[in-house]
């Protein structure tokens, strides 16, 4: 427990299954000042570690968890390659009249760049470790 709580906030740490990884938080009291380091929570997945050491042997450390974490994305180690770019933008499609209007009006490109906007933050929260937000932004979409 003391190297989770010293890694920084939503440090990526891999699991057993390669290619997966799973983000580890902390978070510490109202008056964090008072209390010892040792008092902060530590959530992995966004899950809390409640019963901390449940086996040790020295290469592989098992905790006990609060509840159930979400199934890890095949890109959960690669921040990088999830990010905004993972939806690139597209332009809706007309067919350009002569002497009319101009073939992409703003009324049709402000919701298309909205809803890369929201993708994009929900991509953010995600890989920074707020899972329920980005699942509410997702729900509200």
């Amino acid at each position: 427990m003391n190297y989770l709580r010293k890694l920084a906030f939503g440090t990526k740490v891999e699991t057993l299954t390669p290619g997966k990884c799973i983000t580890v938080t902390s978070s510490f009291s109202k008056n964090f000042t008072a209390g010892p380091p040792s008092a902060a929570k530590i959530f992995i997945g966004d899950v809390e570690i409640t019963r901390p050491d449940m086996f040790n042997n020295g290469f592989l450390v098992i905790h006990g968890i609060q509840g159930y974490i979400v199934p890890l994305s095949s890109f959960s180690c690669d921040v990088e390659r999830l990010n905004s770019l993972t939806f690139p933008f597209q332009q809706p499609y007309r067919v350009p009249v002569p002497g009319g209007p101009n073939p992409i009006s703003p009324p049709l490109v402000q919701p298309a760049v909205m809803r890369l906007m929201m993708r994009d933050a929900i991509l953010r929260l995600c890989n920074n470790g707020f899972n329920i937000l980005a699942l509410a932004y997702f729900c509200k979409c």
